[in-house]
């Protein structure tokens, strides 16, 4: 297995995994057909900028997993002097390939990018099913909240 970094050329298949992963969360398959396209636009360009750093397991030339980093411009705080820090999203491994490690190997590279980075503070939101992998690899539970604004 080879993990690689993903390119803009790769942003479709990332937009696929994720959808994945919010479907294996319980999400409703239509909100996401609804913003599938947009998430796409937004992942090439995430990709293009370096917004975004994302990351693929192959297995004999297929792509069976990923992961990625969202580099996040805020001031500092008290735990961390650094104004970048590290948002972790996308986490997926296709069902026929878990269970052997892909996952941990996915956020260990992706840990690596932020240590080579100088990042200090990575933060994620946790499924039920990854909480247990993300505690092993030292995240811990927050503060915080979240509110969800509705438009007209």
């Amino acid at each position: 297995m080879n993990i690689r970094l993903a390119t803009p050329a790769d942003a479709e298949i990332i937009a696929q995994q994720r959808d994945a992963m919010f479907l294996d969360m319980g999400e409703d398959a239509e909100k996401l057909a609804r913003v599938h396209d947009s998430a796409l636009a937004w992942h090439r360009r995430a990709l293009e900028s370096g917004l975004y750093t994302g990351f693929l397991a192959e297995t004999d030339g297929e792509i069976v997993g990923g992961a990625g980093l969202l580099w996040q411009d805020l001031p500092p705080n008290p735990d961390t002097d650094l104004d970048v820090r590290g948002y972790v999203m996308n986490v997926y491994v296709r069902p026929d390939r878990r269970g052997r490690g892909l996952a941990r190997r996915l956020l260990e590279r992706v840990l690596e990018e932020c240590e080579a980075r100088g990042v200090t503070l990575v933060s994620l939101h946790a499924s039920e099913a990854g909480r247990p992998l993300y505690e092993q690899l030292g995240f811990k539970p927050t503060n915080e909240l979240k509110l969800k604004v509705e438009r007209p």
